[in-house]
Protein backbone atom coordinates (compact mmCIF):
# COMPACT_ATOMS: atom_id res chain seq x y z
CA UNK A 1 0.00 0.00 0.00
CA UNK A 2 2.86 2.29 0.63
CA UNK A 3 4.45 2.03 -2.54
CA UNK A 4 1.13 2.51 -3.86
CA UNK A 5 1.23 5.77 -2.44
CA UNK A 6 4.87 6.43 -3.02
CA UNK A 7 4.42 5.63 -7.06
CA UNK A 8 1.23 7.89 -6.95
CA UNK A 9 3.00 10.74 -5.18
CA UNK A 10 5.95 10.05 -7.79
CA UNK A 11 3.48 10.40 -10.33
CA UNK A 12 1.95 13.16 -9.50
CA UNK A 13 4.59 15.44 -8.65
CA UNK A 14 6.16 16.31 -12.39
CA UNK A 15 2.35 17.86 -12.86
CA UNK A 16 2.64 19.91 -9.34
CA UNK A 17 5.32 21.33 -10.13
CA UNK A 18 4.58 21.84 -13.50
CA UNK A 19 1.04 23.47 -12.86
CA UNK A 20 3.54 25.72 -10.23
CA UNK A 21 4.97 27.24 -12.73
CA UNK A 22 2.10 28.60 -14.79
CA UNK A 23 2.72 31.70 -15.69
CA UNK A 24 0.68 35.37 -14.72
CA UNK A 25 0.23 37.81 -17.55
CA UNK A 26 -1.84 39.93 -15.67
CA UNK A 27 -0.98 43.38 -14.51
CA UNK A 28 0.34 46.74 -16.12
CA UNK A 29 3.05 46.54 -18.19
CA UNK A 30 5.44 48.90 -20.60
CA UNK A 31 7.74 48.40 -23.37
CA UNK A 32 9.16 49.23 -26.90
CA UNK A 33 8.04 47.89 -30.28
CA UNK A 34 10.91 47.52 -32.59
CA UNK A 35 9.18 47.28 -36.29
CA UNK A 36 9.03 47.46 -39.90
CA UNK A 37 5.98 49.31 -41.20
CA UNK A 38 5.61 49.95 -45.15
CA UNK A 39 2.09 51.81 -46.72
CA UNK A 40 0.15 51.94 -49.71
CA UNK A 41 -1.15 55.28 -50.82
CA UNK A 42 -3.34 56.30 -53.15
CA UNK A 43 -3.61 59.92 -54.15
CA UNK A 44 -5.67 61.43 -56.24
CA UNK A 45 -6.15 65.32 -57.06
CA UNK A 46 -9.36 66.85 -57.73
CA UNK A 47 -10.74 70.10 -58.61
CA UNK A 48 -13.66 72.33 -56.93
CA UNK A 49 -16.11 70.38 -59.27
CA UNK A 50 -15.40 67.04 -58.35
CA UNK A 51 -13.30 66.42 -61.48
CA UNK A 52 -9.72 66.88 -62.60
CA UNK A 53 -8.81 70.48 -63.63
CA UNK A 54 -7.23 71.94 -66.07
CA UNK A 55 -3.86 72.14 -64.39
CA UNK A 56 -3.86 68.26 -63.16
CA UNK A 57 -5.14 66.62 -66.48
CA UNK A 58 -3.23 63.24 -66.84
CA UNK A 59 -1.37 63.95 -70.50
CA UNK A 60 -0.78 67.55 -70.00
CA UNK A 61 0.71 69.05 -66.73
CA UNK A 62 -0.75 66.31 -64.76
CA UNK A 63 0.26 66.68 -60.76
CA UNK A 64 -1.48 63.17 -59.42
CA UNK A 65 -3.76 61.51 -61.73
CA UNK A 66 -3.99 58.48 -59.37
CA UNK A 67 -0.49 58.27 -58.24
CA UNK A 68 0.23 55.12 -56.12
CA UNK A 69 3.34 55.61 -53.61
CA UNK A 70 4.92 52.74 -51.89
CA UNK A 71 6.86 53.54 -48.68
CA UNK A 72 8.26 51.61 -45.49
CA UNK A 73 10.40 52.49 -42.30
CA UNK A 74 11.88 51.20 -39.26
CA UNK A 75 10.85 52.56 -35.98
CA UNK A 76 11.02 52.39 -32.49
CA UNK A 77 7.42 53.31 -30.65
CA UNK A 78 6.02 52.86 -27.01
CA UNK A 79 3.52 50.42 -25.92
CA UNK A 80 1.99 50.54 -22.68
CA UNK A 81 -1.35 48.24 -21.39
CA UNK A 82 -2.98 46.68 -18.72
CA UNK A 83 -4.21 43.44 -19.05
CA UNK A 84 -6.20 40.20 -16.90
CA UNK A 85 -5.87 36.77 -17.36
CA UNK A 86 -8.56 34.23 -15.92
CA UNK A 87 -8.20 31.26 -14.13
CA UNK A 88 -9.48 29.70 -17.78
CA UNK A 89 -6.28 31.02 -18.78
CA UNK A 90 -7.88 33.33 -21.45
CA UNK A 91 -6.84 37.01 -20.97
CA UNK A 92 -8.68 40.50 -21.95
CA UNK A 93 -6.30 43.66 -21.66
CA UNK A 94 -6.56 47.69 -23.49
CA UNK A 95 -3.42 48.96 -25.09
CA UNK A 96 -1.86 51.67 -26.43
CA UNK A 97 0.68 52.78 -28.79
CA UNK A 98 2.10 55.58 -30.92
CA UNK A 99 4.93 56.53 -33.41
CA UNK A 100 6.18 60.15 -33.99
CA UNK A 101 8.70 58.78 -36.47
CA UNK A 102 7.48 59.48 -40.39
CA UNK A 103 7.21 57.27 -43.69
CA UNK A 104 8.38 59.70 -46.88
CA UNK A 105 8.45 58.93 -50.27
CA UNK A 106 8.90 61.54 -53.17
CA UNK A 107 8.95 59.95 -56.77
CA UNK A 108 7.98 60.97 -59.91
CA UNK A 109 4.62 61.09 -61.19
CA UNK A 110 2.90 58.13 -63.33
CA UNK A 111 2.12 60.04 -66.00
CA UNK A 112 4.03 63.33 -65.55
CA UNK A 113 6.04 64.06 -68.84
CA UNK A 114 6.51 67.18 -70.97
CA UNK A 115 6.09 67.17 -74.82
CA UNK A 116 9.40 65.83 -74.98
CA UNK A 117 8.85 63.28 -73.31
CA UNK A 118 10.91 63.96 -70.04
CA UNK A 119 9.48 63.34 -66.86
CA UNK A 120 8.87 66.55 -64.58
CA UNK A 121 6.16 66.38 -62.02
CA UNK A 122 7.67 64.64 -58.56
CA UNK A 123 4.96 63.81 -55.66
CA UNK A 124 5.90 63.63 -51.84
CA UNK A 125 4.03 62.07 -49.45
CA UNK A 126 4.79 61.89 -45.19
CA UNK A 127 2.85 59.51 -42.97
CA UNK A 128 3.22 60.19 -38.92
CA UNK A 129 2.17 60.26 -36.01
CA UNK A 130 0.30 56.72 -36.13
CA UNK A 131 -1.20 55.81 -33.04
CA UNK A 132 -3.67 53.71 -31.59
CA UNK A 133 -5.68 52.45 -28.92
CA UNK A 134 -6.91 48.35 -29.11
CA UNK A 135 -9.06 45.48 -27.24
CA UNK A 136 -6.51 42.77 -26.42
CA UNK A 137 -7.90 39.36 -26.47
CA UNK A 138 -5.58 36.44 -25.96
CA UNK A 139 -5.07 32.62 -24.34
CA UNK A 140 -2.28 31.37 -22.66
CA UNK A 141 -0.86 27.76 -23.72
CA UNK A 142 -0.29 25.52 -21.40
CA UNK A 143 2.63 22.63 -22.26
CA UNK A 144 4.75 20.22 -21.50
CA UNK A 145 7.10 21.79 -24.26
CA UNK A 146 9.39 24.67 -22.21
CA UNK A 147 9.44 26.71 -25.35
CA UNK A 148 5.39 26.55 -26.18
CA UNK A 149 4.89 26.54 -22.13
CA UNK A 150 2.89 29.80 -21.07
CA UNK A 151 2.95 31.58 -24.31
CA UNK A 152 0.68 34.05 -24.83
CA UNK A 153 -1.50 33.74 -28.41
CA UNK A 154 -3.59 36.89 -28.69
CA UNK A 155 -5.44 39.39 -31.35
CA UNK A 156 -6.42 43.08 -31.00
CA UNK A 157 -9.11 45.47 -32.62
CA UNK A 158 -9.53 48.84 -32.02
CA UNK A 159 -8.82 52.70 -32.94
CA UNK A 160 -6.00 54.06 -35.48
CA UNK A 161 -5.10 57.24 -36.48
CA UNK A 162 -2.18 58.87 -38.59
CA UNK A 163 -1.65 61.77 -40.20
CA UNK A 164 -0.80 62.74 -43.87
CA UNK A 165 0.74 65.67 -45.55
CA UNK A 166 1.30 66.20 -49.46
CA UNK A 167 3.68 67.96 -51.61
CA UNK A 168 3.46 68.39 -55.57
CA UNK A 169 5.88 70.06 -57.76
CA UNK A 170 5.77 70.78 -61.41
CA UNK A 171 8.77 73.06 -62.52
CA UNK A 172 8.18 75.95 -64.42
CA UNK A 173 9.69 76.88 -67.80
CA UNK A 174 10.05 80.15 -69.99
CA UNK A 175 6.07 80.26 -70.03
CA UNK A 176 4.81 79.59 -66.68
CA UNK A 177 6.40 79.74 -63.21
CA UNK A 178 6.53 76.50 -60.67
CA UNK A 179 3.53 75.07 -59.37
CA UNK A 180 3.49 73.76 -56.18
CA UNK A 181 0.38 72.04 -54.19
CA UNK A 182 0.23 70.97 -50.43
CA UNK A 183 -2.17 69.35 -48.78
CA UNK A 184 -2.92 67.30 -44.69
CA UNK A 185 -5.13 65.22 -43.50
CA UNK A 186 -6.05 63.54 -40.33
CA UNK A 187 -6.92 59.73 -41.20
CA UNK A 188 -9.03 57.32 -38.57
CA UNK A 189 -9.83 53.97 -38.64
CA UNK A 190 -9.22 50.27 -37.14
CA UNK A 191 -6.47 48.44 -36.38
CA UNK A 192 -5.93 44.68 -36.42
CA UNK A 193 -3.43 42.44 -34.84
CA UNK A 194 -2.65 39.41 -34.10
CA UNK A 195 0.72 38.06 -32.44
CA UNK A 196 2.51 35.71 -29.63
CA UNK A 197 4.09 37.21 -26.48
CA UNK A 198 6.34 34.89 -23.78
CA UNK A 199 7.81 35.63 -20.31
CA UNK A 200 11.93 35.44 -20.82
CA UNK A 201 12.31 33.45 -17.69
CA UNK A 202 13.46 30.62 -20.37
CA UNK A 203 16.48 32.60 -21.17
CA UNK A 204 17.27 33.55 -17.45
CA UNK A 205 14.75 33.73 -14.10
CA UNK A 206 15.77 37.16 -13.35
CA UNK A 207 13.90 38.14 -16.49
CA UNK A 208 10.74 36.86 -15.19
CA UNK A 209 8.87 40.17 -15.19
CA UNK A 210 10.23 41.13 -18.84
CA UNK A 211 7.75 39.80 -21.92
CA UNK A 212 9.02 39.45 -25.69
CA UNK A 213 6.28 39.29 -28.46
CA UNK A 214 6.19 39.12 -31.79
CA UNK A 215 3.23 41.46 -33.87
CA UNK A 216 1.52 42.12 -36.94
CA UNK A 217 -0.61 44.79 -37.19
CA UNK A 218 -2.66 46.17 -40.36
CA UNK A 219 -4.22 49.74 -40.35
CA UNK A 220 -7.12 50.38 -41.87
CA UNK A 221 -7.61 54.62 -42.15
CA UNK A 222 -9.94 55.88 -44.26
CA UNK A 223 -9.96 58.14 -47.14
CA UNK A 224 -9.45 61.45 -47.00
CA UNK A 225 -10.51 64.64 -49.08
CA UNK A 226 -8.83 68.26 -48.05
CA UNK A 227 -7.95 71.32 -49.35
CA UNK A 228 -4.49 71.91 -51.01
CA UNK A 229 -2.73 75.25 -50.92
CA UNK A 230 -2.07 75.98 -54.13
CA UNK A 231 0.93 78.26 -55.63
CA UNK A 232 2.67 79.85 -58.83
CA UNK A 233 6.02 80.11 -56.44
CA UNK A 234 6.88 78.73 -53.84
CA UNK A 235 6.34 82.46 -51.77
CA UNK A 236 3.00 84.23 -53.40
CA UNK A 237 -0.47 82.33 -53.45
CA UNK A 238 -2.44 82.30 -56.52
CA UNK A 239 -5.98 83.16 -55.80
CA UNK A 240 -9.10 80.78 -57.64
CA UNK A 241 -7.10 77.74 -57.71
CA UNK A 242 -8.31 75.56 -55.04
CA UNK A 243 -7.60 71.91 -55.83
CA UNK A 244 -8.19 69.06 -53.02
CA UNK A 245 -5.54 66.21 -52.57
CA UNK A 246 -7.27 62.62 -51.62
CA UNK A 247 -5.22 60.42 -49.75
CA UNK A 248 -6.01 56.90 -49.23
CA UNK A 249 -3.14 55.10 -46.49
CA UNK A 250 -2.93 51.13 -45.75
CA UNK A 251 -0.60 50.85 -43.41
CA UNK A 252 1.10 47.43 -42.21
CA UNK A 253 3.51 46.46 -39.75
CA UNK A 254 6.28 43.93 -38.56
CA UNK A 255 7.83 44.04 -35.35
CA UNK A 256 9.22 42.67 -31.61
CA UNK A 257 8.15 43.57 -28.42
CA UNK A 258 9.79 43.80 -24.98
CA UNK A 259 7.75 44.71 -22.12
CA UNK A 260 8.49 44.69 -18.44
CA UNK A 261 5.28 43.65 -16.40
CA UNK A 262 4.17 44.64 -13.00
CA UNK A 263 2.48 42.31 -10.90
CA UNK A 264 3.22 38.89 -9.76
CA UNK A 265 4.56 36.29 -12.57
CA UNK A 266 3.12 33.50 -10.76
CA UNK A 267 -0.55 31.55 -10.08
Amino acid sequence: MKKKIVASLLYLLPLTVFCAETYNFSGIYFGLSAKETWSDNKLQQIGDDGSLTDLFVCGHYGLYCGAKKEMSDFSIAPVIGIQKQFDNNFLFGVEGSYSGSSLNKTSLNEHQSNNEGTPIDTTSINIKNVGSLSAKFGYVFVSQNQFLNNTLGFVKLGYAQAKSSTHSFEPGDDTRLNHNAYSSAIHRGVLYGVGFEKNMSFINQSLDNFILGLEYNYYDLNSKTSGSDYYWTTEMPEAGINPSTNVNPKLESLGLKIEYKFGASKF
